[in-house]
C-alpha cells in the first residue's frame, strides 16, 4: 500500500509541472495534498506514532531542509520530489504548516 502511495505521488509530481506559468500556477495548498501520503493531514503524521510528521518541526528548519533535499543529488524520496519546487514553493509551504511564522 505504501509503495502504491509513493509510486502515485511520483507519477502526479512528475507528470504536472509545479507551473507553467504565474496564471497556471497550482496552490500551495495543492502541492501540501501531496504530502499527505506519507505526512498525513496538515503534516501531523501517519498512524498511531505519527510517523513522519512535519508538524514539530520549525519555520526555518523546514525552509532548510527542503532546500538540502533539492540540492543534495542522492536516490532519497524527498530528493525526487523537491527537485519541481522552486524557493517560493518551498516558503508557501513552510508558511503552510508554520502559519504563525
Amino acid at each position: 500500500m505504501k509503495n502504491n502511495i509513493k509510486i502515485f505521488l511520483l507519477v502526479i509530481i512528475y507528470t504536472f509541472p509545479v507551473y507553467a506559468d504565474e496564471q497556471d500556477r497550482i496552490s500551495i495548498k495543492t502541492i501540501a495534498e501531496n504530502c499527505n501520503g506519507c505526512h498525513g493531514y496538515d503534516g501531523a503524521g501517519v498512524g498511531i506514532k505519527k510517523l513522519y510528521s512535519i508538524r514539530n518541526k520549525n519555520y526555518q528548519y523546514f525552509i532548510d531542509k527542503m532546500t538540502e533535499y533539492k540540492t543534495k543529488k542522492n536516490s532519497n524520496v524527498m530528493n525526487r520530489l523537491v527537485t519541481v519546487l522552486s524557493k517560493e514553493d518551498i516558503i508557501g509551504l513552510a508558511n503552510y504548516y508554520y502559519p504563525k511564522n
